[in-house]
């Protein structure tokens, strides 16, 4: 793999690693029912979306070996930057 593939698939398991994250978030929203949050959840759930779609393409010509190759190594990264 080169360095441009690479850098490709660690943008795509990023990305996938931020939609988790945004879902949790998105179900604490749900759990606390404040009216005030209905807004914020609103383009939460369209970030998430839109990200799905975006990579949807890539996500299927992607091996599972390959994305849990790159998405260790975005996990080192992230690990080495809060150091």
């Amino acid at each position: 793999m080169n360095v441009l593939e690479k850098a490709l698939m660690m943008t795509y398991v990023n990305s996938r690693m931020t939609v988790k994250n945004l879902e949790v978030v998105l179900h604490e929203m749900e759990v606390l029912e404040d009216k005030d949050v209905g807004k914020l959840q609103f383009y939460t759930e369209r970030l998430i979306k839109a990200n799905k779609d975006m990579y949807s393409m890539l996500e299927r010509n992607l091996g599972k070996a390959t994305v849990l190759e790159i998405e260790k190594d975005v996990e080192l990264l992230l690990e080495q930057s809060w150091e």
